[in-house]
């Protein structure tokens, strides 16, 4: 396969599947491993999302129980699959100017 139609099979691929795989996978390892971490130091699990949580709604985000643990957690895919994105994006405009500089 030379490089033109690699670079033109990966442009017909679908782009939303990609993200989602992406940002699910990344969002998942990624706070597994830091719940691993807090666990061993013995910190209670809760404490990981309402930390990330703290970054909207300050420290009163460690008074919010539940709720504002949800929102962390969301906080933290959020910015998962907005990685995503802006890889697949930053790729995507690579793989067009190297498609220019091979046809030109």
């Amino acid at each position: 396969m030379n490089p033109t139609s690699a670079l033109s099979s990966l442009q017909n691929s679908n782009p939303l599947l990609a993200i989602r795989w992406a940002g699910f996978t990344c969002g998942t390892l990624d706070i597994s491993a830091a719940l691993v971490v807090y666990r061993y130091f013995g910190r209670p699990p809760m404490r990981l999302p309402q930390g990330i949580a703290a970054g909207v709604l300050g420290s009163r985000s460690f008074q919010g129980g539940l709720p504002t643990a949800l929102l962390g957690l969301f906080c933290h895919f959020f910015i998962a699959f907005s990685a995503a994105t802006v890889y697949l994006t930053a790729s995507r405009w690579r793989d067009c100017s190297l498609k220019s500089n091979v046809e030109g």
